[in-house]
């Protein structure tokens, strides 16, 4: 009787241990997805992505809702959302590029068409009184015409504007269509949130931003800092 009990307790035991090893691979597989389906479209980080004081937030563009649109994926997120204008159009497949292995990419489900029309992101800031924010923003796309291209604009609460902003400082060709290209923008402060609105002739399929409500040291900060590392050096020799 009890080695009738033990068997049953231990074949409990094993499928306890089966059921628990199915649910962490299960979870697993579900991280590793949704870690793969980012790094699909966030090819180009910030060389300061997730330090302190950083925002993150992807959109994807899946469905034709005209927003608030709350991001895909995001990291920090506050009142962040975007919104398009009445002049865009969402289509729900638009001629899918070729998929590269190096990069992980093809353009996926769903586009809008900016025919006259923008994408409007809503990125709040960290309350700091910093004197830099620094804007890094991906844009999926693709010219609807010969020499079309993405236009970028930045408006802050406090009555900032900035644009337009044409030329990226890395550009990646994905297929024969499709360019993901990456802009870098930097305000003189740190205002409580910016609208980033994107316009042109084009079609985009996935849009990155990324912030960084950046302090920059004084000064003073910067010379005694200096002392320092001359007397490390000099106690050194």
């Amino acid at each position: 009787m009890w080695k009738k009990e033990k068997m049953i307790s231990e074949d409990k035991k094993k499928k306890m241990i089966t059921k628990l090893t199915t649910i962490c691979a299960v979870y697993i597989c579900m991280l590793l997805t949704a870690g793969m389906a980012l790094a699909a479209i966030d090819i180009n980080p910030p060389p300061w992505w997730q330090e302190s004081n950083t925002t993150w937030q992807v959109w994807e563009f899946s469905s034709s809702s005209r927003g608030p649109i709350e991001p895909d994926w995001d990291g920090y997120l506050l009142g962040t959302h975007l919104t398009t204008t009445p002049a865009s159009n969402w289509l729900a497949q638009d001629h899918p590029c070729e998929y590269i292995p190096e990069i992980g990419l093809d353009a996926g489900y769903g586009v809008w068409q900016l025919s006259g029309g923008s994408i409007n992101a809503f990125v709040e800031n960290f309350q700091q009184p910093n004197p830099q924010k620094r804007i890094w923003i991906q844009i999926t796309w693709r010219p609807q015409e010969a020499g079309d291209c993405p236009i970028i604009y930045v408006e802050d609460s406090l009555g900032g504007l900035l644009g337009p902003v044409t030329n990226p400082i890395n550009v990646v060709q994905i297929g024969p269509d499709w360019i993901h290209s990456t802009y870098e923008i930097v305000l003189d402060h740190n205002p409580p949130d910016e609208t980033i609105r994107v316009s042109g002739t084009i079609n985009v399929d996935d849009l990155v931003i990324d912030t960084w409500c950046s302090s920059i040291p004084e000064p003073a900060t910067i010379t005694l800092l200096a002392m320092g590392f001359l007397t490390l050096i000099g106690k050194k020799k």
